[in-house]
């Protein structure tokens, strides 16, 4: 149970960092439009609050807040080190277009970018 409370953190916080345009526009080549913003964050907040319940259930009332912190703690290191750190699908392979070169970043570069604004 302390492993699915871990594994739902860091789902969690992909989805949340997913949810910024940067994440975003590295990992799938353009920018997030406002409905996949909400959706992305939407999930990742659930998903936060999903991951309690198996660390209560793991360890109970007194221990499981303090399994359930260290399990967000951990994911949110994990997520950050694989969105940072780990390269792109599209920077790794040669025949995909680079995200800095597409047409839908340049786009990108601007404040229309943000989620919830429209393009």
């Amino acid at each position: 149970m302390s492993i699915l409370s871990l594994l739902l953190a860091s789902a969690a916080f992909f989805l949340l960092g997913l949810a910024t345009e940067a994440h975003h526009r590295r990992r799938f080549g353009a920018c997030p439009q406002a409905a996949r913003c909400e959706m992305l964050r939407t999930g990742g907040w659930l998903s936060l609050v999903v991951s309690v319940a198996p660390a209560l259930l793991a360890r109970g009332w007194i221990f499981g807040p303090i399994l359930w912190a260290g399990a967000i703690m951990a994911g949110a290191g994990i997520a950050f080190l694989a969105l940072n750190f780990v390269p792109a699908r599209a920077m790794r392979d040669p025949e995909i277009p680079s995200p800095s070169v597409s047409a839908s970043s340049r786009l990108c570069n601007g404040l229309a970018c943000r989620c919830g604004a429209s393009i």
